[in-house]
Formats: C-alpha cells, structure tokens, sequence
C-alpha cells in the first residue's frame, strides 16, 4: 500500500444549515479522513443537525459564534457589529 503524507485539511462553513454544499463537505472530509487529518469549523448558530451529522461520520470539528449577511435582525446586527474584529 502506497504511503501518503499526512496533510491538514480544515473546511470553514458560516453557515450551519444543513445544504447541499454542506453535504459535499461532510463527504469530501469522509472520503480525505482515511489518509489526512481533516476538521470542520462551523457556526454555533443552527447547527445541531450538523453537529449530529458531524458526530455520526465522526468527523472533527469546532464550533464558533460566527454570522452571515442574512434578513434575520438579530444575526444581521451581529454580522455588521463583528464584521471587523
């Protein structure tokens, strides 16, 4: 079996609602885990069917408060206060 350099791979998702390009995420860092160290870093907000996800595939990850520009008040005014920190 060919021997393969173990790299890092961290895959950065804002936005915790689960979609299709989250699907792909959570496959491609299935498919990478068998040969490279992979983690997912994801928003806190909306993201307990990710984490369930995540958690099944036992896939690494973290997840942290960060914001989207969306029409929802609360998450805009969080988005525009935080945007430059």
């Amino acid at each position: 079996m060919k021997k393969y350099k173990r790299l890092n791979f961290l895959f950065v998702l804002e936005n915790s609602k689960i979609g299709g390009p989250h699907l792909r995420v959570i496959n491609f860092a299935n498919e990478l885990k068998k040969h490279h160290n992979t983690q997912v870093l994801a928003s806190s907000y909306y993201s307990k069917e990710l984490k369930n996800i995540l958690n099944k595939n036992n896939i690494k990850f973290d997840l942290l408060p960060l914001t989207w520009i969306t029409k929802e008040k609360k998450i805009f005014i969080k988005y525009v206060l935080f945007f430059f920190l």
